[in-house]
Parts: structure tokens; C-alpha cells; sequence
């Protein structure tokens, strides 16, 4: 792997097939990547203007879709489309914030620190269920929260899976896949009520960037340039 393809962060989402027309383009796939100059609010590099690309597989173009604004900007960490496919949603840790954005790449603060976020860390740490339910990894606990917009649950507290934050997913049934964010290269199953159970173990020493699961349940992780 390069130095150049490491500046891009294993954050991506793939838009639901089922999109009606006039909503994100079915099968794109969006990634984020550190921009090229820090934030107004800070010299510090490790802070950029975050920005999301969106990539037509199907033609291999690659297209600029948003630059974080420099108010909220700093530390994607997980990107996320709604179950409707209608938003793109994106945690910003450094801000303690979920971003949603729509087609048109306008930005509102989808969550804050009133709906327990803080500072949601772990590479790919959002994503939906097939029920609706959305999931957010903080620094030290995953949240869950459900369709309706209700108030947070704490699903785990990271104190009991390795205290690393990591990526996250989910299996078809409802059951969640957290991937240790340190070098153990754990990955635990969650199930809806907290329990977690160790799910495999990965070889290669190294933490897990990211973790995508199938419609029918292939499990899919990877883990410093090896795809499992």
C-alpha cells in the first residue's frame, strides 16, 4: 500500500439498492479521506477538512461529493446511509457529532451530545440493522437507538470487549459485528440484548479498519491491507 492510498480512511458506504429515483444513486459507493489543509479552528494537521467521494463502480469516476464544513469539521470516523437511502449519515469525533447529509451533500447535525454522543470513535463506527435500529461506537460504549428516533441504550460497554473502538456491523437476524480497534484482532458477535461472544480471531497483527456483512451473513474484514 502506498503513502498515498493510506491518506484515504477505510469509511465507506454503499447506497441500498432499493433507492427510489431521485435519491443517492444505487450501488455508488461513498468514502471519506483526510482534505488537504487542517481546519480554520486549528494549525494542527491531525484535524482536517474532512471530504466524501462518491465512486460509480460501474464507470470507475470518482467525484468529489462534500467538504466538511470548518464549524464541524475534524475526525470522520463512520459513514452510514439511512434506511432509506434518502442520507448520508457520518460521526465526527472530534465534535461529538453524527452528520446527515442529503443529495445534494447539505449538511444537519443528525445527533449530539444530548443524545449521548461523544466523541464516536473506531474506524466505520456506524451503521443501520435490517430493523432500523442505528448504531454508533463512542470511546467507550456502543450505543444503539432505535427506529423511531427514541432515546439511546448502551448495547456494550467497550471495558468488556478489549477497550479499543472499533468498526462495526450487521448481521441479517439483528445481531451486531464489533471489531476490536487494537491489535488483537478480535471480532465479537452482540446480540440485541448486550451479549457478546468472540466471534473469530484474525491472524494478521494489526487493527481491523474495517468490517461489511452480506445479505446472507458473509462476513467480510480488514485488517491493515488483507481483506478476510
Amino acid at each position: 500500500m502506498t503513502n498515498a492510498s493510506r491518506a484515504i480512511l477505510i469509511l465507506s458506504a454503499i447506497v441500498p439498492a432499493q433507492v427510489a429515483s431521485g435519491q443517492f444513486v444505487p450501488g455508488h459507493v461513498y468514502i471519506s479521506d483526510y482534505g488537504a489543509k487542517p481546519c480554520q479552528f486549528t494549525s494542527n494537521p491531525i484535524f482536517p477538512n474532512d471530504r466524501i467521494w462518491e465512486v460509480d463502480p460501474a464507470t470507475g469516476q470518482v467525484t468529489l461529493f462534500a467538504t466538511v464544513s470548518d464549524d464541524v469539521c475534524g475526525l470522520m470516523s463512520g459513514l452510514a446511509f439511512t434506511p432509506d437511502g434518502a442520507g448520508l449519515r457520518a460521526s465526527m469525533a472530534y465534535h461529538s457529532i453524527i452528520l446527515e447529509f442529503d443529495t445534494n451533500a447539505n449538511a444537519v447535525i443528525a445527533l449530539d451530545d444530548g443524545d449521548g454522543i461523544s466523541s464516536p470513535w473506531g474506524t466505520n463506527n456506524i451503521t443501520y440493522d435490517a430493523f432500523g435500529n442505528s448504531f454508533v461506537v463512542n470511546s467507550q460504549e456502543i450505543l444503539s437507538f432505535p427506529p423511531d428516533g427514541g432515546p439511546a441504550t448502551v448495547l456494550a460497554d467497550l471495558d468488556d470487549l478489549n477497550d479499543h473502538p472499533g468498526a462495526i456491523a450487521a448481521f441479517p437476524n439483528g445481531d451486531l459485528l464489533y471489531a476490536d480497534g487494537g491489535n488483537e484482532q478480535v471480532l465479537f458477535r452482540i446480540t440485541p440484548d448486550g451479549t457478546a461472544t468472540v466471534f473469530d480471531t484474525l491472524p494478521d497483527p494489526g487493527p481491523i479498519h474495517s468490517v461489511a456483512i452480506s445479505g446472507v451473513g458473509e462476513v467480510f474484514a480488514l485488517s491493515t491491507g488483507q481483506l478476510f
